[in-house]
This record gives structure tokens, sequence and C-alpha cells, in this order.
């Protein structure tokens, strides 16, 4: 059983708004796992929803933007490369229709070094891709896709916004 003051903060974080701006993609949104659970479903993503939270925790990256991406990437969790052993939600480490790509034990697993690899290497101001914050300079150097970043952000967007009804 929780304590009074627990029910309280339970409570208080169910309340509270959270965000995602998609010109800076490393501004926190505040989310809990309350919410996340909440934006993701009906979804296949709804059982990891909690490695969402940990990414922006511990990596500074808005958890609806890496949602955003792990959605795009993995067909929400459906695709072959995320569904045949490997638990590559992002296509991490495949660069062409040959590539193996990385083999992860969870999708958590996968979850936080995408995480750790978008915070270090593109959002970092001496990261190797950085092209800036915003989601479409993010999509400068991690996709060849011209419309990925709209495709994320709309993505996010719509988590944001079950998240917050």
């Amino acid at each position: 059983l929780l304590s009074r003051r627990q029910r309280q903060m339970c409570i208080r974080d169910r309340n509270k708004s959270v965000s995602f701006n998609s010109n800076d993609v490393s501004q926190p949104s505040g989310v809990t796992v309350y919410h996340m659970k909440k934006a993701l479903l009906g979804t296949a993503m709804h059982s990891f929803a909690e490695a969402f939270v940990q990414a922006e925790q511990e990596y500074g990256v808005n958890a609806f933007f890496l949602a955003g991406v792990v959605s795009l990437e993995s067909g929400w969790a459906k695709s072959e490369r995320a569904r045949n052993g490997s638990n590559n939600l992002t296509g991490h480490a495949v660069y062409n229709d040959t590539s193996v790509g990385t083999y992860f034990s969870s999708y958590t697993e996968c979850v936080l070094i995408t995480a750790r690899d978008i915070a270090r290497d593109y959002l970092s101001p001496n990261g190797i891709y950085n092209n800036g914050l915003s989601v479409d300079g993010v999509n400068t150097k991690y996709s060849a896709s011209a419309d990925w970043d709209i495709k994320v952000t709309e993505i996010a967007y719509s988590l944001l916004s079950k998240a917050n009804s």
C-alpha cells in the first residue's frame, strides 16, 4: 500500500503537463512512466515505456523525440529487424541493405544505447555528427530520408498529445 504522501505524489505526477520541442530535442520533457505508458497505449512499444523515461533522465534526449525515432525506425516495434532476435529498434549500425546491425540483449538496451549515441554524437557540441539540437539538425546526418524529421516530429507530437490528454 502507498502512503498518503506517495499517493499525493502519484496524483501530482499524473496531473503535470509534459513537453516536446522539435527545435531542441535535448530539452527534457518531464515525462513520467505514467505519461509514457499513456502515450504508447495500444502499441507494441507500451511494454518498454520505462526505457524512454530512463533514457531521457540518463542521457538528456527528449523521451518523445526518442519514441518518435524508435516508432519510425521499427514500424512501432513490428519490423523484422526489431523482432528477429536482435532487439534492434532503431537500425543501429545499419548502413545499407547488407548491414547486420547491432544485436541488443533487450529493447531497453537498444533505447538506452541509441539515446547515448544521439546525445554524444548528434547533440553534443563536440559530436561527430552535430548539426544543431533540432530534429532537422539530427536528420541531416542520422537518416538519408529527406522527410525523416517531419515523420519523427509528427509522431512525437502525437505521443505528446496522448500523454497530456
